[in-house]
């Protein structure tokens, strides 16, 4: 038995403090920018864990190419939802954080110096700016700068009012806190949404939340990122049940997500779930300019569809 512990320390002992997580699928035309953003940091104490979606590119050639002990490359079939990959990489990862940097993003030199301070400082996740930039695969054009986050405490409430606004790859958290929640929620239903629920529920165990007034990094708007209606109603579908459940106890709402079903049921002219998800919105947040943009929108949507529909009735005549 003393052999086993001591052979558990002498493991934990060799682990990094940070494990970066890298999901990829087909980015072998910007990956190495981003493996060498971490590789060039000025904190030298991590890994990186590449699950890579089964490439059809030439990813693993790049990977293979470094022949650099502090990166772990693995090839799974996650079936589409990005969850399973992060997942994976925090299973294979030992160490007492875990960043997560995605395939066409990069960080800075000092960002995990910065960051890994701020957590051994006592709190529990760290989140930053990035600089954000617009691309189509090398041709790269500044776009703007995104700052700060506009958080209160505490970060639950901020989350329920104001949804999520925090880049995954700005994130570091402690990793015994991310699988105490069992990771990612892996549904393909939750795709694109799965960042929001997964910070939520940190935010229901613990309040050491930390965003650092600083661009740390940056971001890549491009052809590979994309926002589809369809896929965010099914999200929703999940989210707001799940997000209700979490708020049981502390009698709150996710307000955010009624006011997201109430844009999206609008603008595809499902009026009577807009006004299920009205009325809930009604009830429980009163900030009346939130209000009355959406009532406004909803107004101009039924002006337009009696417009429409009397369009419809002369080219019948």
């Amino acid at each position: 038995m003393l052999i086993f512990y001591l052979l558990v320390i002498y493991i934990i002992g060799l682990a990094p403090i940070v494990s970066v997580i890298i999901p990829t699928y087909n980015r072998a035309y910007c990956i190495k920018r981003t493996i060498d953003s971490v590789l060039n940091q000025s904190f030298k104490d991590f890994d990186i864990f590449v699950i890579d979606n089964n490439s059809i590119d030439n990813t693993e050639e790049i990977i293979n190419s470094y022949n650099n002990p502090k990166i772990n490359f693995k090839k799974i079939e996650n079936n589409g939802v990005i969850a399973i990959s992060r997942n994976k990489g925090i299973f294979l990862s030992r160490s007492k954080y875990i960043a997560f940097l995605d395939s066409d993003d990069w960080w800075k030199p000092d960002k995990l110096k910065i960051s890994v301070e701020f957590l051994e400082n006592g709190n529990d996740f760290i989140c930053h700016g990035l600089e954000i930039f617009r691309t189509q695969r090398n041709n790269i054009s500044k776009e703007y700068t995104k700052n700060t986050y506009k958080f209160k405490k505490p970060f639950f409430e901020s989350f329920l009012k104001d949804g999520n606004t925090i880049e995954t790859s700005s994130i570091i958290v402690r990793k015994d806190i991310i699988t105490k929640l069992g990771g990612f929620f892996e549904s393909k239903s939750l795709s694109g949404s799965e960042d929001y629920d997964m910070w939520f529920r940190i935010s229901s165990i613990t309040n050491n939340f930390c965003v650092i007034n600083n661009n740390l990094g940056y971001l890549t708007y491009g052809e590979d990122n994309y926002s589809n209606e369809i896929k965010l109603k099914k999200a929703l579908k999940i989210m707001i049940p799940r997000f209700e459940k979490l708020c049981i106890k502390k009698k709150s709402k996710p307000t955010y997500l009624y006011y997201l079903a109430c844009s999206i049921y609008i603008r595809s002219g499902d009026f009577r779930n807009f006004l299920k998800f009205f009325k809930l919105l009604l009830i429980n947040d009163l900030r009346f300019l939130k209000l009355l943009k959406i009532l406004i929108k909803f107004i101009l949507a039924l002006i337009n569809r009696v417009i429409t529909s009397k369009k419809i009735s002369k080219e019948n005549l």
